[in-house]
């Protein structure tokens, strides 16, 4: 075959001589022979036999190309045995395990590793010793780097995950502890981006506007009617809007970065472009609710209980008389005997708590209001609101785990089949907004671990929680075959 024959001369020609122009020819000439004995079925004997040749008995070729060369075989794997697989490996073995490779960290981690591990599965071989070695190169770029803690943190996940998988316990135990001591200084840099009336004159008219339309709705409007307004999410940013704008906030050489995350405790989380992008729209959807909605919001309730049109008992009431949160539903206890409970016993509180806060905070501008037990309480009604809901329209809620069955948490409710098509893509944008992370508040986690600091609990957030109630009250049961809202 002709390309053999033309490997074979550029091999004689690198035997006793190290050339640039030689070790690629045999790249691309190797590359040629794979994909056209791929495309034509042809024997693979002399393929093969180049191949362990070359990894084989060419010292002066470097682990480089060799690592090349490889890539270009895993790309076609059924054109190689596992003999050809198992020389491979061995380049990989004696360049780590008997040289001691350590420099081209990028290489190591993103490349030579991984192709170390799709050969051992290939031979059916454990790829243990691989993830550990490279849980190894993380830990130790932890330990010899003067970098910013936010940047060896990162590092020492990946360390973590690596030695989990290996199961060595001692470099696990090691890599945890520098972790928290780590975690303990980091100091996210900010940038403010500053919006001003005289830069953005249309963005601030625009607010006033809608201040304005608050106030103007409090005179003239019926709280229920105010109610209803918030129910239909019409105040709020469309997801429509969202969808086609928040991609511009993220242009493609951004994408050539990688990307690391860090939760409301400093723990990292590696993006990528699903991830990044999920980010940057919640980012997007939060700029838009703290400017526009949010003092809108604001406006209803402080112009509301100022000349006491809006109170906690109207919304109470309008929440008990026109949503399905205030029916009536029965439970079957273990004696199968029925009881009759309402949703109304359990947010009423919260509900009072906010806006007593709110009218202290009216009559005394100097009070210091405290917002901790309202959005606790509430914040941990949603998933059952959620579950509850869901359920009655005849979709499962549990799911299947090893070999029990368990109910759906929160977030796997927000990701569920019933959450998907029961809800409108507005509201399921608030929704994963106040109760996911990526970029999400995810409220009902730092509620329900107390990772909430006492500034965290806003009276922002509680706004946002009685219109998510609000908006999740406007919905009626129906079965799966009905039509949805």
């Amino acid at each position: 075959m002709y390309y053999c024959k033309g490997l074979d001369e550029v091999l004689q020609k690198l035997n006793n001589l190290v050339n640039e122009f030689y070790l690629n020819l045999i790249g691309k000439q190797f590359s040629a022979l794979v994909t056209l004995i791929s495309d034509i079925k042809a024997e693979t004997i002399n393929l093969e036999r180049n191949f362990i040749n070359l990894l084989r008995n060419y010292q002066n070729i470097p682990f480089y190309e060799k690592d090349h060369l490889i890539t270009i075989a895993l790309k076609q794997p059924k054109l190689f045995t596992k003999e050809s697989f198992q020389v491979a490996l061995n380049v990989y073995e004696k360049e780590f395990f008997e040289i001691g490779k350590t420099d081209d960290k990028l290489l190591i981690e993103h490349h030579y590793i991984p192709n170390a591990i799709i050969l051992s599965k290939k031979l059916d071989l454990s790829d243990s010793k691989w993830i550990n070695l490279l849980g190894e190169f993380h830990l130790n770029y932890a330990k010899t780097q003067k970098k910013e803690e936010w940047l060896l943190s990162n590092y020492l996940r990946k360390a973590i995950i690596c030695f989990k998988a290996s199961k060595n316990e001692i470099l696990l135990s090691e890599s945890e502890a520098f972790f928290r001591k780590v975690r303990k200084n980091i100091n996210l840099p900010t940038r403010k981006i500053l919006y001003t009336r005289e830069k953005n004159k249309a963005l601030f008219e625009y607010r006033d506007q809608s201040i304005a339309l608050a106030k103007e709705l409090i005179s003239i409007k019926s709280p229920e009617a105010i109610f209803l307004r918030i129910t239909t999410g019409i105040d709020y940013p469309s997801a429509k809007h969202i969808d086609d704008n928040y991609q511009k906030l993220y242009p493609d050489f951004l994408k050539t970065f990688t990307t690391i995350f860090f939760d409301i405790n400093s723990n990292p989380m590696q993006g990528d472009d699903n991830i990044d992008l999920q980010v940057m729209k919640m980012k997007f959807y939060k700029f838009e609710l703290d400017f526009m909605t949010l003092p809108y919001l604001d406006t209803l309730i402080e112009e509301g209980l100022k000349n006491k049109t809006l109170t906690a008992d109207e919304l109470i009431s309008f929440i008990t008389q026109k949503t399905w949160i205030g029916q009536p539903f029965t439970v079957l206890d273990s004696d199968d005997d029925t009881y009759e409970l309402s949703w109304i016993p359990l947010i009423s509180p919260s509900i009072k708590e906010y806006f007593n806060q709110r009218i202290a905070k009216v009559e005394n501008p100097d009070y210091q209001t405290d917002f901790i037990l309202c959005i606790d309480s509430l914040t941990t009604k949603f998933e059952g609101l959620i579950r509850y809901f869901i359920e009655q329209c005849g979709y499962p809620v549990s799911k299947t785990v090893a070999n029990r069955v368990e109910e759906m948490n929160l977030n796997n409710l927000l990701e569920s089949e019933g959450f998907k098509k029961l809800f409108n893509q507005d509201d399921q944008l608030l929704f994963e907004f106040l109760f996911s992370g990526n970029g999400g508040l995810d409220i009902r986690n730092n509620v329900a671990h107390c990772f909430y600091l006492e500034g965290h609990y806003t009276s922002d957030k509680m706004l946002l929680l009685i219109s998510a109630l609000l908006r999740l009250g406007k919905y009626s049961f129906y079965s799966k075959e009905d039509k949805v809202w």
